[in-house]
């Protein structure tokens, strides 16, 4: 196995640089993790921008965080592409060193990654949707108002990234695997996805906005297996493998085995598509 047998030089360099980088400052640390995580399992390859606003999302006093940073802070690890405007590690053999430790392996990265995209969702996805609408409605009224407006300068990738955690947080949460059990993303898929389903439970309409921003989203999942009306968040739970949100999910309410979605199919028709 290649990863056994790593040149014994690259491992003393790759183990000096990620120990400079975890004894740095704060929050420094955090920030290389974040990088080195989404370098390793995204869904999709973020542009650069979009990269940034991913890694800063939900870090305290970093929303001037530049790519110049991530370099500078992941020293000699990660490098960005000019050509193809991405991040990516400086060598197939430091992708191939970072695999191998625990900290970065696909439930711990991924759970991360999950838990960033539910965070935002819960927090800003609500809000970048208010502020379209009302954009919608500004540009009606006063059609030359738009040209006189200038939107900030990382507007673009912070949408771009709001779309990404939309459209990614089922796979990164079911690639978390045991690690939904516990912590952080244990408690934002439960409020997510397991809050009393009263209309005016704020935790239980932001589903209800997820749910119909998909229709301006590509999903990998058929629309139609995982929306229901109304909106139950089962379907997205049993189209995801997340049993353990399932299984609590029916025992909370087991008449929502007889609901359908908008296939008219119950759950046990979504769990084996």
């Amino acid at each position: 196995d290649t990863l056994d047998h790593l040149p014994l030089d690259l491992q003393r360099s790759c183990d000096t640089i990620l120990g400079q980088i975890t004894q740095s400052q704060y929050p420094n640390p955090d920030i290389a993790d974040r990088v080195i995580k989404w370098l390793l399992f995204p869904q999709e390859q973020l542009p650069a921008d979009v990269f940034v606003s991913a890694v800063r999302s939900h870090l305290d006093n970093q929303d001037s965080l530049e790519r110049s940073d991530i370099l500078s802070i992941c020293c000699s690890l990660v490098i960005h592409d000019d050509e193809t405007n991405t991040f990516r590690f400086a060598h197939l053999s430091v992708l191939e060193y970072l695999e191998r430790l625990e900290n970065y392996s696909k439930p711990s990265a991924t759970s991360l990654l999950a838990e960033q995209c539910l965070s935002w969702i819960m927090t800003k996805g609500d809000l970048l949707e208010q502020e379209r609408m009302a954009y919608r409605r500004l540009f009606q009224k006063t059609p030359t108002w738009p040209q006189r407006w200038q939107p900030p300068s990382d507007h673009l990738a912070i949408n771009l990234f709001s779309g990404h955690a939309d459209v990614y947080w089922p796979q990164y949460s079911r690639f978390a695997g045991h690690l939904r059990s516990r912590g952080r993303l244990k408690l934002l898929l439960e409020t997510f996805l397991l809050s009393d389903t009263h209309v005016t439970n704020k935790d239980v309409r932001h589903f209800h906005c997820w749910t119909t921003r998909l229709d301006t989203r590509r999903t990998f999942y058929q629309q139609t297996l995982i929306i229901s009306p109304p909106a139950d968040p089962l379907f997205i739970a049993t189209a995801s493998n997340l049993n353990e949100i399932v299984a609590t999910r029916i025992h909370k309410k087991p008449d929502a085995l007889r609901g359908t979605n908008s296939f008219n199919f119950n759950c046990a028709p979504v769990a084996a598509c």
